[in-house]
């Protein structure tokens, strides 16, 4: 097979570990992050993600840090549901729950995260010659410790962003010793009066210790990006090895794909908003399902090239403006109060046939675009699933690939 050529960064995109690790740096007060830690793990996701194709323990850092990267949406979410629904009175104790549960989930992710990517350099670097990561000290400098800077810098790292949760979750106890109620009450003083206080000495803490820790790391990280020997060689390796596999970024693309349209689908669940006496509003709209689907097909473009995706595409066009018609005479049809005048006015009455007729229309698009998907997914797994034939296959591997395509099918 002709191997594919791209250009590729010097470091394989490593640097973009450098960039990611800035975002780690900010004070995190309850569930609030100064700067976004999503950001800063989607960066340090791209930086790994080339060597994760090249070596399972980086493959298997890549997965936790992009759990790092969900729990890090789900932090944003978290300060939604908790500045902007929960009442002031349940404020204090959501804050030491929720920052609580994240810091523990953050800690069981981010320890295996850092120590997989220490232990795929060293992996890598043993095989391929790389000198960097065994170096005990800096150029020009002494060795104060038979540590390697890999090991130190690692190290470093966990200690840092463990205490930076902890340090984000050790205010919100002092919630536990507010008093509701009670003669002795005015004659306690509640550690939750020095909330704010408390949250600013941590705060300072954690920005201190990390404006050290990421000159520290990004010292390291310049001193690793000049083994060129090293990464010279894993380019190599990236292009014979990883460029060559189509099934591979077929399968990333689709993951890609499905993660959109997945999203979308849940669009399509019907959560409303009703009384006894209104008919229900969606609150989410359909067209919005439409729209990721659209992301999800020009993502997959490329490795399923049909007249199936032209159609899905077609059908996509197609549902979006309908569902969008759909939802806003749904508005219409709510916003004229009083529904039950639909059995006594004939504009009224006329309104509400035409929005059930939209509704119908809207259906059977539904179904066309499912099973467009459901079509157009299926030519992916023919064209970049099979066996090899081998000895126990090579009388008749074709219907072991049609076995195969069908119970990738049915699922």
């Amino acid at each position: 097979m002709q191997t594919k050529t791209k250009k590729l960064s010097p470091t394989l995109g490593l640097w973009a570990v450098l960039v990611g690790s800035i975002f780690l740096i900010s004070p995190m007060f309850a569930v609030v992050d100064v700067l976004p830690d999503f950001i800063g793990y989607a960066f340090i996701l791209f930086g790994v993600s080339k060597f994760a194709d090249m070596n399972d323990k980086m493959e298997t850092s890549a997965k936790y840090f992009r759990r790092l990267l969900i729990l890090g949406l789900v932090r944003m979410a978290t300060i939604v549901f908790v500045y902007g629904m929960a009442s002031p009175y349940e404020r204090p104790t959501l804050q030491l729950l929720c920052s609580f549960v994240l810091a523990v989930l953050d800690c069981m992710a981010l320890i295996p995260a850092w120590q997989n990517l220490s232990g795929g350099l060293l992996y890598l670097a043993t095989r391929h010659g790389g000198q960097a990561v065994f170096d005990v000290a800096y150029p020009k400098q002494k060795a104060k410790s038979s540590k390697t800077l890999l090991e130190r810098i690692t190290k470093s790292t966990l200690m840092f962003l463990v205490a930076r949760e902890a340090l984000s979750t050790l205010p919100e106890f002092a919630v536990l010793t507010a008093e509701e109620g009670g003669a002795e009450v005015a004659t306690r003083t509640s550690l939750y009066e020095f909330i704010g206080f408390m949250r600013e000495m941590c705060g300072i803490i954690v920005l201190i210790w990390g404006i050290v820790w990421l000159v520290k790391f990004i010292r390291f990280g310049r001193h690793l990006g000049k083994d060129n020997e090293f990464f010279t060689v894993m380019r190599e390796k990236y292009q014979t090895e990883v460029l060559t596999r189509p099934d591979l970024f077929a399968r990333r693309g689709v993951k890609r794909a499905m993660v959109f349209m997945c999203i979308g689908f849940a669009f399509s669940v019907d959560f409303v908003l009703a009384d006894l006496y209104t008919s229900p509003i969606c609150v989410t709209p359909d067209f919005l399902m439409g729209v990721l689907i659209l992301v999800g097909l020009l993502l997959i473009r490329k490795y399923v090239k049909s007249s199936k995706w032209s159609a899905a595409m077609v059908a996509t066009a197609i549902y979006i403006p309908l569902t969008a018609v759909e939802w806003f005479m749904q508005v219409g049809y709510i916003n004229m109060r009083d529904l039950r005048s639909a059995y006594r006015n004939d504009l009224f009455y006329e309104r509400w046939l035409h929005m059930i007729g939209v509704r119908v229309v809207v259906s059977i698009a539904s179904i066309v675009l499912v099973l467009l998907l459901v079509r157009l997914l299926g030519d992916a797994i023919e064209k970049y699933t099979g066996f090899s034939v081998t000895a126990h296959d090579s009388a008749n591997p074709g219907e072991r690939v049609r076995e195969l395509h069908r119970e990738l099918k049915n699922r």
